[in-house]
């Protein structure tokens, strides 16, 4: 149900697959999200770590800060 302050809703949810070498990306993904008080997960997937999967959750600045890099 929408609410009527929905412009006002600071809160953002994103998925995102990302493909290629992500092994060191991981963890630089954990410990930005952390640092900006971001919740979620990020976890390798497929075979031999060539994908990464990440749910994450945060104030919607936080989000695109965490998305820049």
């Amino acid at each position: 149900m929408a609410s009527n302050n929905d412009d006002k809703d600071t809160t953002r949810r994103v998925y995102l697959v990302i493909t290629g070498k992500t092994s060191m990306l991981r963890d630089y993904t954990i410990r930005e999200a952390n640092r900006l008080g971001i919740v979620g997960f990020a976890r390798n997937i497929g075979r031999g770590h060539k994908a990464m999967e990440v749910v994450a959750q945060g104030e919607r600045e936080k989000i695109s800060a965490l998305l820049k890099f």
